[in-house]
């Protein structure tokens, strides 16, 4: 069994789900006449899917067949749970709940059905209250159910981010609306590659990572060339890449890039390791190398709250430093920016997961060493919805000089 983020495509299947699960394992607990205005077969699915994306909502997967999925909102108010029928006590419900759960920003909310209620109860809901609910003028019973979660049931729940924080590429579906960053950079990255890049170009993607980016500039193959050093990425692009045709090389030295010299018109880098020297090699003459960095400012304040003291791992990534080693090598600087942006998380797992995964920003980071300061940021997002740092970004465009 698999749990990821919902996608549109979805939906249909979902609202199949939703139909079967309620005419066979809610039977028990509700009449025939209930079952039909509670589930009638004919869901909105617009409305479904603008719900679901509005949520933070997951899936249950056994293979390509969906098993289960349920919902939460912003306010921790758990809307949807369904698994289904063949796929009853097999901890699908179990696995989803802890999903949903961890992203509350405090206590969690639910309208339990008969059925459902005993499946709450043992994880600690409580009961409100009984409640009718009309539905085409017949009356269903549910129940107002409420958990709060304690320090240790946040500690096992951040602890499981912990265990599922690797990636593959540099894919953050994970915490996919449980964070933001990004959302307001001064420039567009993609937007000023295309502006210079036609088909004829010969381009390199530079620590590619897992060549999402690359790929969505959908760039002739035979014109597209790319490197990546960090060993599980290199062989996620040795199954997408070289398939494509695109010429994917190994590499984790900046200063030796294994291709001719002057062999591309463009070089991109974003967040990856460069050598301006070895850059100018490696660009024909009038070339352009278009990067974004992170800038060694990145993520100070979420650093200092969990980890005081802590070093910066790279102080010299800051436009100043880098526009000079630029020049010296021989660019023409054609745009240069830097910006400091808020970056937004709405659950301290989703926090724990993303320090694990930027673990050069937080050494030492863990839910055990950290949880008495983890603890008092879960307090800030009960109180403000989210907790906030400052990301660092700075863009250049250098363009070889034709000497």
């Amino acid at each position: 069994m698999k749990i990821r983020n919902y996608k549109p495509s979805d939906c249909k299947e979902m609202a199949e789900l939703f139909y079967h699960t309620i005419h066979t394992v809610n039977a028990k607990d509700y009449t025939e006449e209930q079952l039909n205005v509670w589930a009638t077969g004919q869901v909105d699915l617009e409305k479904w899917n603008q719900s679901f994306l509005e949520h933070y909502s997951v899936i249950a997967v056994e293979g390509e067949r969906i098993t289960g999925f349920g919902d939460i909102d912003k306010t921790g108010y758990l809307d949807r749970l369904y698994v289904h029928a063949d796929h009853q006590n097999q901890c699908v419900a179990t696995a989803i709940c802890d999903a949903l759960e961890q992203t509350a920003p405090g206590n969690i909310t639910t309208h339990a059905s008969i059925t459902a209620r005993p499946f709450f109860e043992k994880r600690g809901y409580k009961i409100i209250k009984e409640q009718q609910v009309e539905r085409q003028g017949i009356f269903l019973t549910n129940f107002v159910m409420e958990k709060e979660m304690t320090p240790n049931e946040r500690k096992k729940l951040w602890k499981k981010e912990e265990e599922t924080a690797h990636i593959h590429g540099w894919d953050f579906s994970h915490i996919h609306d449980r964070y933001s960053e990004e959302t307001d950079l001064p420039w567009d990255y993609e937007e000023i590659i295309r502006r210079y890049l036609n088909k004829d170009m010969k381009i390199l993607d530079y620590d590619t990572g897992g060549g999402e980016f690359l790929l969505s500039l959908k760039h002739p193959a035979h014109n597209t060339a790319a490197t990546e050093g960090y060993p599980p990425n290199v062989e996620l692009c040795k199954k997408t890449l070289l398939p494509l045709g695109i010429d994917f090389k190994s590499c984790n030295t900046p200063y030796a890039i294994p291709f001719e010299s002057e062999s591309f018109d463009i070089i991109i880098n974003r967040h990856g390791d460069f050598h301006a020297k070895e850059l100018y090699r490696l660009l024909k003459k009038g070339g352009l190398f278009i990067t974004e960095q992170v800038g060694g400012e990145n993520d100070r304040d979420l650093v200092e709250m969990v980890l005081p003291n802590t070093e910066k791992p790279f102080p010299h990534l800051n436009l100043a430093e880098q526009r000079k080693i630029f020049e010296d090598a021989g660019f023409h600087i054609i745009k240069a920016e830097e910006a400091y942006r808020p970056i937004l998380f709405y659950d301290i797992g989703a926090f724990v997961w993303f320090a694990h995964i930027i673990e050069w920003e937080f050494p030492g980071f863990s839910v055990e060493k950290c949880f008495d300061v983890l603890l008092k940021m879960q307090k800030n997002i009960e109180h403000n919805g989210y907790i906030e740092g400052t990301i660092h970004r700075y863009l250049i465009v250098a363009k070889k000089l034709e000497k």
